[in-house]
């Protein structure tokens, strides 16, 4: 049964036990995840739990995973029974916009900007071992500066006049935008 809690005019979602078999992950589930990152999330449920509960929207009865999906894989392929979920009752319109709202990195936030410091100081805190299976050491490779990128501020020369030959009808791509010579 799940419990729902009222605050002020905000409802807040519920809070159930279910069985993982009583699950159901959404068809149309935007997100994939590597080997590799899964074998990091296993690690660290095993570490610490699945601290993160999978949301189920329980409209129906169809008890659909609107967030979660990697969780529930690591969930079903440790033949874990019961969890506990977050429990919301949607429309299907409403069930996939939360969905992707839940997945979308724009509104995730950003890292400090002393990260590297911060990882730094947790690998000597934590062994290699923890410190390699979560996968932090690739965290700290998105990180560092990607070779051949261009700062900001920075913008590459303009050719001499001399260099730079144009017909009518030639095509340049801009980013995404095409412009035509004419």
């Amino acid at each position: 049964m799940s419990k729902k809690i009222a605050v002020g005019k905000l409802a807040v979602p519920g809070i159930a036990e279910f069985k993982v078999s009583d699950i159901n992950p959404a068809v149309y589930n935007p997100r994939v995840i590597s080997d590799e990152a899964l074998e990091g999330l296993k690690c660290s449920i095993e570490k610490f739990g699945c601290v993160e509960p999978i949301i189920v929207n329980v409209r129906g009865g169809k008890n659909v995973i609107v967030g979660g999906h990697q969780r529930y894989k690591v969930l079903c392929d440790r033949k874990v029974k019961k969890c506990l979920c977050v429990t919301v009752d949607l429309c299907d319109e409403d069930e996939r916009v939360l969905n992707l709202t839940l997945n979308n990195p724009e509104t995730q936030g950003a890292f400090i900007e002393q990260i590297e410091e911060y990882i730094d100081s947790l690998r000597a805190d934590i062994g290699s071992d923890d410190y390699l299976k979560l996968r932090i050491a690739e965290l700290r490779g998105d990180l560092e500066e990607k070779e051949g990128l261009v700062d900001d501020d920075e913008s590459p020369d303009l050719p001499a006049e001399k260099d730079v030959v144009t017909m009518l009808g030639d095509v340049w791509q801009l980013g995404e935008h095409r412009l035509l010579r004419s």
